[in-house]
């Protein structure tokens, strides 16, 4: 069976969709078949594993991305013309060297396009249900992958909820400062709200898995202080009931590093980016690390 996992906060520069394609492609290279859905309408996720060229001929065919799979699901604004064929959507084995090779034939996108920054408001205008369009429409495919891998915007509008509702589990990336620790709560309490809103519709329960710890600067250590505090704001949330005991703060967390974005500007996963260059050959094994703590979790 799928396994469906969203990427999720209202921050951002906190390393959301660093962390959410470098997880899908670290699955990818175990082998597991992977798709990575880019469900944020600034697209960062789609640019980065496409490169310009590609991404640039997905803007001419929105058609193939994740807007018009809502799209079709919006009556006032389909006119019922369903357009969006996963299999004309789907970028098969994405992640491309600069010879134009596929690293791992294990990864898939469905990319997204800026022009999703419009759905919020025709999702919100349209009568008909529009929680579970993201669940319904990926149904079909689901046998076809181990995992699927959302990466969400940095909100809680409806795409974001739609991923909430088709995932089993959930994961925040933080940055631990003062401002990130004290709204962690909040957030999960207000994705807490909108999953018992809505997941009564849908039968089917979302939990937080974890909180991955990120961006610590350079080759520092994370202060365990920090680490305390939201372990402490966890707890809060299990006696409360908002939180499964099960969740964690992870222990593996990540350093900035330099790399990173030269991997992006390269356009591949950080994970195949100068493997054997020390910087990157740490930040490997800690997503290895992490991987593995979150499939032991599951």
């Amino acid at each position: 069976m799928v396994a469906k996992i969203s990427f999720i906060n209202f921050k951002g520069g906190v390393a959301k969709t660093t962390l959410a394609v470098n997880f899908a492609a670290t699955l990818a290279k175990q082998e597991l078949k992977t798709l990575l859905v880019d469900l944020d309408p600034q697209s960062n996720a789609s640019l980065w594993l496409l490169g310009p060229s590609r991404f640039i001929a997905r803007l001419d065919e929105p058609t193939k991305t994740v807007y018009q799979l809502f799209y079709d699901r919006i009556p006032h604004v389909s006119q019922g013309h369903l357009k969006f064929r996963f299999n004309d959507a789907v970028v098969k084995a994405v992640a491309q060297d600069k010879r134009g090779h596929a690293v791992t034939p294990h990864l898939d996108l469905l990319p997204n396009t800026f022009e999703a920054i419009e759905l919020e408001h025709h999702l919100s205008a349209s009568n008909a249900p529009n929680y579970d369009i993201l669940k319904k429409q990926l149904e079909n495919i689901e046998s076809m992958y181990d995992y699927i891998v959302f990466d969400c915007a940095p909100n809680l509008y409806l795409t974001t909820i739609n991923a909430l509702l088709s995932s089993s589990y959930y994961i925040i990336p933080v940055y631990p400062d003062y401002f990130a620790r004290a709204g962690l709560t909040i957030l999960i309490r207000q994705i807490k709200k909108n999953l018992d809103r809505y997941s009564g519709y849908i039968g089917d329960s979302t939990e937080l898995l974890g909180i991955v710890i990120t961006r610590i600067k350079g080759g520092a250590t994370l202060d365990i202080g920090r680490k305390t505090d939201l372990e402490t704001g966890l707890k809060v949330l299990m006696r409360e009931g908002v939180v499964s005991s099960d969740a964690i703060v992870f222990e593996t967390y990540f350093n900035d590093t330099v790399e990173v974005p030269r991997s992006i500007e390269e356009f591949i996963p950080s994970i195949y980016h100068k493997p054997y260059y020390g910087p990157m050959v740490s930040y490997i094994e800690r997503m290895d690390n992490f991987v593995d703590e979150v499939l032991n979790k599951m």
